[in-house]
């Protein structure tokens, strides 16, 4: 007896670094998988909250948060007709794809003579990854 297939309802730790990098290249399955699944928002947020925090720093966190939020809300106007999200769902999702761009925008800080301008690049580009994403669809490529 082969016992069926059964979807995962929960995010688990060691898929963490490939949602990330999915989130970032805009593969369809693992923004399927990060809007679907269980605990995924609440990964999502953490990491997207400390590698901020690491960013910006504790003084321009909130309008950094605020700067976020903003940049949901244009996304939800103008870029959601491919991938039809809801609004939480589109929260849930934005997470993802500035974790990474604010964690280098973090190294980058310690060099010296560079400021949080270049963290405020980095959440655009992380919205920029998203909205290049969802431009195709959460279903990929249509087949030939």
């Amino acid at each position: 007896m082969t016992q069926p297939l059964t979807r995962r309802a929960f995010v688990e730790w060691h898929e963490l670094p490939g949602l990330l990098a999915g989130s970032v290249s805009g593969h369809a399955p693992r923004l399927r998988r990060i809007v679907g699944a269980r605990r995924a928002g609440r990964y999502g947020v953490l990491l997207a909250f400390s590698s901020g925090a690491l960013a910006f720093g504790p003084r321009e966190l909130p309008a950094a948060l605020l700067g976020h939020l903003l940049l949901c809300g244009l996304g939800l106007a103008l870029g959601n007709r491919a991938a039809r999200l809801r609004p939480r769902a589109y929260l849930r999702l934005s997470a993802w794809p500035v974790t990474l761009p604010l964690l280098l925008a973090a190294v980058l800080r310690l060099v010296p003579g560079t400021g949080s301008e270049l963290a405020w690049v980095a959440l655009i580009a992380g919205h920029a990854l998203l909205w290049r994403g969802l431009r195709s669809g959460l279903h990929g490529p249509p087949r030939s």
